[in-house]
């Protein structure tokens, strides 16, 4: 769990266990401390105290850090996952402005992007990496290199030889799922 944490600061960490093979890997991410089970009294209250000893400018100054990367996280959320976003596509003299719930994948094309609803394809110049970034990461989800999808119109997972699958989408059209995305793409649609 210590590993998912992103940013400089983490919290306190204090690792109780009855294996000691674990001393290493608490200390590989900056535990505070590694009890041995089991362990005496005296040396459970001596690593109280050293918490205990942390200035409080020190936990404040942390507490200040975690509150403001939570509104930040809040914000972005918000403004990534805003019903109101459309996708701006210009196709020859206007520009069509796409709601991003109907945008069953996306594929990588040279310098294009080929962007797939139900029934038609749009074609943007622009990359997948600048897609991601615009569109709901809770929604979207790179699956290869090339290809996109949207995981409320992933409709089944097809199996085939050496473990590899694709995504069956909602208009029949099948995605490939690269092995180095899969892991990935199962999180995200709860497998």
């Amino acid at each position: 769990m210590l590993q998912k944490i992103s940013g400089t600061s983490k919290p306190i960490v204090i690792f109780v266990t009855a294996y000691d093979n674990y001393a290493l890997k608490a200390f590989d991410v900056d535990a505070f401390d590694f009890l041995l089970k089991p362990f005496k009294d005296e040396r459970f209250f001596r690593t109280i105290d050293k918490v205990l000893k942390i200035s409080k400018s020190e936990a404040n100054s942390y507490f200040e850090k975690r509150i403001i990367e939570l509104f930040n996280l809040y914000k972005l959320k918000s403004e990534k996952g805003n019903s109101q976003f459309k996708l701006p596509v210009k196709q020859g003299n206007k520009t069509v402005l796409l709601n991003p719930e109907n945008i069953f994948y996306i594929k990588a094309s040279g310098c294009y992007s080929e962007i797939f609803t139900e029934d038609k394809k749009y074609v943007l110049r622009d990359s997948l990496t600048n897609l991601c970034d615009l569109l709901d990461n809770d929604l979207f989800v790179r699956v290869h290199r090339s290809s996109i999808v949207n995981i409320t119109h992933v409709k089944e997972i097809v199996h085939s030889d050496f473990s590899e699958i694709d995504a069956r989408m909602s208009n029949e059209k099948l995605v490939h799922i690269s092995k180095s995305h899969k892991k990935e793409f199962l999180k995200k649609i709860g497998i």
